[in-house]
């Protein structure tokens, strides 16, 4: 909405879809006021820019930095995170609250589109499926004014196969690692998951005999692991570096 300067009132300039641009001539001076589907008041502008120029406003959750970076809460020297979302299904992101541990809905991700969230150094984010079933967990490791990309991906599982399980790859050592997966007729090894860090994990969807390699970040192999018919009645597969 845009606040009138003389009455006070506010009046509609626009309705904005999550991930959503929006783009509006306006005045210097001149504010505006952003609310979300519940008419809750999310944030307030006021235009600074000269008669000529632009001027940028994010409507964002109001994600709070770690304790002892109070100095550095503009929005420009926030991280920006880009997720890009692979999956064949819409994608739900989370922010795990610092405080508390809880998790902040933070933005619906159409399949094969990307959103932008700006954030702090050492923030998780968790991602689920539309079926709520949680596939990944990153953590910021940028720092303050930088940018940092998550890839949303599926597990390669072929479509005919029903005997499939859900694997947790978690990384328990103390340096990132990456897993490929081996192509069953080729030996190709294809990239999975890259760069998980130390504590985080990645949930993904295999076929019974679906084999993977585990690199260091120095592109050492460290682990291969193959999964078979007894892992079908596990609820889960960490590897374990």
């Amino acid at each position: 909405f845009w606040i009138d300067n003389k009455s006070g009132e506010e009046k509609l300039a626009r309705y904005m879809e999550p991930g959503e641009i929006g783009r509006q001539r306006t005045f210097p001076g001149h504010l505006f006021v952003a609310y979300d589907e519940q008419n809750k008041e999310i944030k307030r502008f006021k235009v600074t820019a000269d008669f000529g120029g632009s001027e940028d406003f994010y409507i964002e959750s109001d994600l709070k930095p770690d304790e002892g970076h109070q100095a550095q809460r503009s929005s420009s020297n926030r991280v920006l995170v880009t997720f890009f979302n692979a999956l064949s299904s819409k994608a739900r992101v989370f922010l795990v609250d610092p405080d508390n541990g809880g998790e902040v809905f933070v933005k619906h991700i159409e399949p094969g589109e990307i959103g932008r969230q700006r954030t702090f150094p050492e923030h998780v984010f968790v991602v689920y499926d539309q079926h709520g079933s949680r596939i990944s967990r990153f953590q910021v490791s940028a720092d303050y004014g930088e940018k940092e990309d998550f890839h949303i991906e599926e597990m390669l599982v072929s479509n005919n196969n029903k005997d499939t399980v859900n694997i947790t790859f978690f990384n328990s050592h103390s340096s990132t690692a990456s897993v490929f997966q081996v192509h069953s007729k080729t030996g190709e090894e294809i990239p999975l998951i890259q760069h998980v860090k130390p504590g985080m994990f990645n949930r993904r969807k295999a076929n019974a005999g679906s084999a993977y390699v585990i690199y260091d970040d120095f592109g050492e192999k460290i682990k291969t692991f193959q999964m078979i018919a007894d892992h079908m009645v596990k609820d889960g597969f960490h590897f374990e570096l």
